[in-house]
């Protein structure tokens, strides 16, 4: 017990703290050290670490890392800013608009991804309308976790309960979506609340205007129906007992 919270311990303090030159460690060497140590250490079996790894889980997540490539590839996400900008002509619905994207690409796709790929987009889309970029780039955030929770898929943590819990993906949803849902309009008046000078007001941020990434169309539209098909493959999930790697 007390080597197993050692090297817990130990685990932790080497994912928080960041080693200077050459004696630097990844966070996923980190963790390989830990669980390493937990064998050599018999905390447990070299068998019994093997049981515990979750392949639905790792294979439905290099499913979904590479569909958001794809779509980040191809213009999704540049496209997306377009349209922030077009549709929402207030500062206050260009927040709400924000968040209620990224919570819907973090239901949809992981959140971590959304949350890499989005902040830059983000940041210029407010760039471009002379407006703080914080209170959008919070809003992201906060909507982009909350966003995760509705679906399976959200994020990491989701599917492994999920498939731990033996859960398929409409059932999940129906018991976590509605929490979301509650949820988003509670952080949009928070972030407004908390930002709502700064979102008022003009600033000039000195970045330097950067040419939009090239959008493939032709591409962007076959990834986005490869994106709808694995979607209605996750629902039929529910019907067939299919697992949810199976579409990703």
């Amino acid at each position: 017990m007390h080597v197993a919270l050692i090297i817990f311990l130990l685990t932790y303090v080497l994912l928080m703290v960041r080693l200077p030159g050459r004696f630097r460690i990844g966070r996923g060497t980190a963790a390989l050290i830990g669980s390493v140590l937990m064998i050599l250490f018999g905390v447990v079996t070299l068998s019994g670490a093997w049981q515990s790894i979750d392949f639905d889980v790792l294979f439905l997540l290099i499913g979904m890392m590479v569909l958001v490539a794809g779509l980040e590839y191809c213009g999704l996400f540049e496209v997306i800013s377009g349209l922030l900008v077009d549709r929402f002509r207030t500062r206050k619905g260009l927040l709400a608009g924000i968040m209620g994207i990224s919570a819907l690409l973090a239901a949809l796709i992981l959140n971590d991804a959304v949350v890499l790929l989005f902040t830059p987009i983000v940041i210029r889309t407010s760039a471009r309308i002379r407006a703080d970029p914080i209170p959008y780039v919070v809003g992201m955030l906060m909507s982009a976790n909350i966003g995760s929770v509705a679906t399976a898929i959200g994020n990491p943590q989701n599917a492994y309960i999920a498939s731990f819990a033996g859960l398929d993906f409409i059932d999940f949803s129906l018991h976590l979506a509605p929490v979301a849902i509650v949820c988003m309009p509670v952080a949009y008046l928070m972030i407004y609340a908390v930002f709502r000078k700064r979102i008022g007001a003009d600033v000039e941020t000195g970045m330097c205007y950067e040419e939009p990434a090239e959008i493939d169309t032709k591409r962007l539209r076959f990834m986005v129906l490869v994106m709808i098909a694995m979607f209605a493959g996750f629902i039929a999930s529910g019907f067939t007992g299919m697992p949810l790697y199976v579409p990703a």
